[in-house]
């Protein structure tokens, strides 16, 4: 529900992997207006800060989207094709995830940055998970907690999190918090 009714969304993860947007094909048609749109205004933002391990497949897709004039060629080459195969209802795969996962980068909805360790820290990792969905009206849903952007932290592991809703009492402090 709340991809469905956010506007914009802000994480910060441990770690990353791509395979987490093959949970999302599965609400892709509860939020298909939101991203299969050239409206750029109402498209759904999604800003992402995680740690620089990433896997093989997410480095090289991340390395083939960095010129923009590559991303307008993956887009006008693969954009149709993906579109039509998952709003068709076809098989959720993980290679769909990842597909996923380049249409995201290459129009521009997923904005990623990374945290690197300071030197001589090289063993530290970027490890808060926080996140907050924002609404029309000012309305945030803020979280914090164990759980990455993975489909590990998503689905096979035990974890826990806490959420703050700004239309409740007493909220706003641990949204401020989150949002810094």
């Amino acid at each position: 529900p709340c991809f469905q009714n956010c506007h914009h969304y802000d994480r910060m993860v441990g770690y990353f992997d791509s395979t987490i947007f093959k949970q999302l094909l599965t609400i892709l048609p509860e939020i298909q207006d939101k991203i299969f749109t050239d409206d750029t205004e109402n498209a759904l933002k999604i800003r992402m800060i995680t740690c620089p391990q990433l896997s093989k497949a997410d480095k090289e897709t991340l390395n083939n989207l960095v010129d923009p004039e590559q991303r307008e060629q993956w887009f006008s080459e693969n954009a149709s094709e993906l579109i039509e195969n998952v709003l068709d209802g076809q098989t959720v795969s993980l290679e769909q995830g990842s597909e996923l996962f380049s249409y995201l980068i290459a129009k521009g909805i997923i904005e990623m940055r990374f945290n690197f360790p300071k030197k001589g820290n090289e063993h530290a990792l970027h490890h808060l998970k926080t996140g907050i969905f924002y609404f029309d009206g000012d309305n945030k849903l803020a979280f914090t907690g164990s759980a990455n952007e993975s489909a590990g932290g998503y689905q096979r592991n035990l974890e826990e999190i806490d959420v703050f809703c700004s239309w409740k009492v007493n909220c706003e402090a641990d949204i401020e918090r989150i949002e810094r």
